[in-house]
């Protein structure tokens, strides 16, 4: 499951941002992207099956490499290796049902997450450019 954001339609945003330099943007977008996978984390951790409650203590947001010869950043959001079992239950297996958490999560806070990254990219860019 992935979402795209791009920063079309907003030309006074848009200015502003490109007017940091190289290393700045990556840092804003990082900020950005982890603001936005936050609400997604938490959500996930909510509608987890709890047995035990490891799973929905394990629920991470790691940070993905990202490419040096375009802007991007990328961020995984779901279990820990100590919750590997995650995908069993969100798809379920032969011997017990699935129980949907990580589709729905992403689902409901979609909009949120975006909402939360277009605003990140703005308090950002604006407080870098005021520092500058």
């Amino acid at each position: 499951m992935s979402a795209t954001f791009n920063l079309y339609g907003f030309p006074d945003l848009y200015n502003d941002f490109k007017q940091l330099d190289y290393a700045e943007q990556k840092i804003v977008l990082i900020r950005a992207v982890r603001a936005g996978a936050e609400p997604i984390r938490e959500r996930i951790s909510q509608l987890a099956p709890v047995q035990t409650g490891l799973l929905r203590d394990e629920i991470i947001v790691t940070m993905a490499g990202t490419r040096s010869d375009i802007f991007s950043a990328s961020a995984l959001i779901g279990a820990s290796t100590k919750a590997f079992y995650s995908g069993f239950q969100e798809l379920g297996t032969a011997f017990a049902p699935a129980q949907p958490h990580i589709d729905p999560a992403f689902v409901s806070e979609e909009e949120n997450a975006l909402g939360l990254m277009g605003q990140t990219i703005e308090d950002e860019t604006g407080k870098r450019l005021k520092a500058a």
